[in-house]
């Protein structure tokens, strides 16, 4: 009845009727047995005497303000009939043994359809299942979908000659050839492309001026078909015997192929406009929240710059040098947790990596996680501490606090310390900056710290502590503005490179589509002569 239902209304409404409508049956008995459950339920939290007083009550169960005078239950209602089936009719042939294996193997046979159904299942419509296959118009769509599928089908070219290496010229040409046939080719998987580039680059084969012979060419191929841009065309190849990687040559060629993917269709186009469409959207959002946080960030810089330039300038004036020994050497590379933002991360990470292999006793403390991700599988040892949840909000004085007091706790131990970040200068630049970092005795062993009244070492442990807190505030402030300010400018670049794919992919569509257009007039134009000529 569901079902009945589901198709009237859908035809009275002019609704296409789709396999979605097929679920309505399920729907609607789904939310009557959840009634049926609550209606139940409810009626079994009862206690007996309010039971008791209800039922004396005789109030309707649909409208309970109205009360039934007289009211005696049918005789019908206290018929149960399903259970008078099964008691007197089914029962006696359920259980004996040609019904139990009756009834296991329809339930196996009807399991194993639904399993073999459910496997084969898809989410698919098409509204022309609909058209009657007879008529013309049916097999019109199938000829056009067999010839022109939505997707570019994907072709191969087979090769057989028994000297490959002096035909190269021809199969030059053959690529080219079809790589021009832009009508109907819209990806050429070149492999002899890349086999020149690789023999241009690897042995300094000038193609222009060269004759190769056999054995030269079946060593350079055996070499490109074991590279990692070369594998992959392995299989385009049949050889007389197995290929070896050990082996100095390649084994003579039976056959070989080219792979040729047809032209885009609308659908593809369409699709792809659309995504490239839906990315410059987000590039573009991400331009406006990146420049409205660069201005909060560029002015909190200039209150933030003094509390490091008179950390540096104290260590300048008192000529504060780095201290003696071998304790290694520390490094506090300053990044955040967001990508997207150019090479703001990727150039501290380059400069922690030298420093790194120059110095292999170096602890490194990071700031960020993308620094993290750079160092973590070739320097995971040297990484003393991570610190993450960076630039999701502006830094303010107590993060730098915190940062430095995990790194005074650690107890890391050092000579020579330094902090990296990326200073900010305008908005399409920063330049990354190395501020020197120095150890509490190497402050107490400057040699114009004695112009300072007052200072033992609890002061100088003290200055130390706060001086590393207001370097590390202020290169969080620099290197902060730097990022937002580089992802302002990246986003704005792929914007425009968006816009760029949009007016290609665009005139495509426009020149895809008129070709459509054209191909279908002249099929009806041809068809139609061909009636006259009938006629």
């Amino acid at each position: 009845m569901a079902i009945v239902v589901s198709y009237g209304l859908c035809s009275a409404f002019g609704v296409f009727y789709g396999p979605v409508h097929s679920i309505l049956p399920f729907l609607l008995l789904g939310i009557g047995i959840d009634d049926m459950f609550v209606i139940v339920q409810c009626w079994s939290n009862l206690n007996k005497e309010e039971m008791k007083r209800r039922i004396e009550s005789h109030r309707d169960g649909m409208i309970p303000c109205f009360v039934h005078r007289n009211w005696k239950p049918s005789s019908l209602s206290r018929i149960e009939p399903l259970q008078l089936f099964f008691s007197r009719f089914l029962a006696k042939y359920l259980f004996k043994w040609p019904a139990k294996v009756f009834i296991l193997v329809l339930a196996a046979f009807l399991f194993g359809i639904n399993t073999w159904g459910s496997v084969l299942m898809r989410q698919e419509f098409n509204p022309l299942w609909f058209i009657p296959t007879s008529t013309y118009l049916s097999q019109y769509f199938s000829v056009i979908e067999s010839h022109f599928p939505d997707n570019g089908q994907m072709a191969s070219i087979y090769i057989q000659t028994t000297n490959l290496s002096s035909n190269l010229d021809r199969l030059d040409a053959l690529i080219d050839t079809v790589q021009n046939e832009t009508d109907i080719v819209s990806q050429v998987d070149d492999w002899f492309g890349g086999f020149k580039e690789f023999t241009a680059k690897r042995h300094a084969i000038d193609w222009m001026n060269q004759n190769m012979t056999d054995e030269q060419f079946s060593t350079y191929l055996k070499n490109y078909l074991f590279t990692q841009k070369g594998a992959k065309f392995r299989r385009n190849f049949k050889f007389e015997d197995p290929l070896q990687c050990r082996s100095a040559i390649a084994p003579p060629i039976s056959v070989c192929s080219q792979q040729v993917r047809g032209m885009a269709t609308l659908k593809m186009i369409s699709i792809r406009l659309k995504s490239v469409k839906n990315i410059q959207k987000i590039t573009q959002s991400m331009k406006m929240v990146s420049a409205a946080k660069y201005t909060k960030a560029e002015r909190e810089l200039k209150l933030a710059r003094p509390y490091g330039i008179g950390a540096q300038e104290f260590y300048k004036k008192a000529e504060v040098k780095d201290e003696e020994g071998e304790k290694g050497q520390l490094i506090i590379a300053v990044s955040s947790d967001r990508g997207l933002c150019g090479a703001v991360h990727s150039s501290i990470g380059r400069i922690v990596k030298t420093d790194i292999a120059a110095n292999p006793n170096t602890k490194v403390v990071i700031v960020g996680d993308k620094v993290r991700n750079i160092l973590q599988r070739l320097y995971a040892k040297n990484i003393a501490m991570v610190v993450t949840e960076v630039g999701r909000k502006p830094a303010v004085f107590g993060d730098a606090a915190l940062v430095a007091q995990s790194i005074i706790n650690s107890g890391i131990e050092f000579s020579k310390g330094k902090i990296l970040f990326n200073a900010f200068r305008t908005v399409v630049s920063f330049r990354t900056t190395e501020m020197p970092l120095y150890s509490q005795n190497a402050v107490a062993n400057a040699s114009k710290l004695p112009v300072y009244d007052s200072l033992d070492s609890d002061v100088i442990q003290s200055y130390t502590e706060f001086s590393l807190a207001s370097l590390l505030f202020y290169s969080m402030k620099e290197n902060a503005t730097s990022e937002q300010s580089s992802r302002m400018t990246a986003m704005d670049n792929a914007s425009k490179n968006a816009g760029e794919m949009i007016d290609k992919l665009t005139m495509t569509f426009n020149r895809t589509r008129q070709a459509v257009i054209t191909r279908e007039l002249i099929e009806i134009i041809s068809g139609a002569a061909a009636l006259e000529t009938k006629n």
